[in-house]
């Protein structure tokens, strides 16, 4: 095996991307959220030779991963960030200038939007977003 640090980092570059597609535009159940979240621990037990039943919260705390459920509301700030400053004439604007877009508005009323700096410019959005 590896180290633990280089374990977490090559689980992070190669393998967590894996689950984590398409998460920013789809709305999670709550059985879906902890089938994600369960996959996460396996994962981690495989990794360090972990008893089945054990857990993995200070592994993860160690390495600095966040619960999926975190990341999932991650990438939809991101993805709500990136969406509300896109320029005007760009195809997802001149859409949703047209077409409601519910799913954007729900998106947007997540409790991480909401706590993210709203008027800050890129550089500082961006040290904010990397921390998570």
């Amino acid at each position: 095996g590896f180290l633990l640090r280089l374990s977490a980092r090559l689980y992070a570059t190669f393998i967590r991307p894996k689950a984590e597609y398409g998460l920013a535009v789809v709305r999670l159940k709550v059985k879906e959220c902890k089938a994600l979240e369960s996959t996460q621990d396996k994962c981690f037990r495989m990794m360090y030779g972990g008893h089945p039943a054990s857990s993995t919260m200070v592994l993860r705390h160690m390495v600095n991963l966040p619960s999926m459920s975190f990341r999932a509301d991650t990438l939809v700030t991101k993805y709500c960030w990136r969406a509300s400053s896109l320029p005007k004439d760009c195809l997802l604007s001149l859409l949703s200038a047209v077409v409601s877009s519910p799913r954007l508005d729900l998106l947007r009323s997540l409790k991480m939007h909401e706590a993210s700096p709203k008027r800050a410019p890129i550089a500082v959005k961006n040290k904010w977003i990397r921390t998570y």
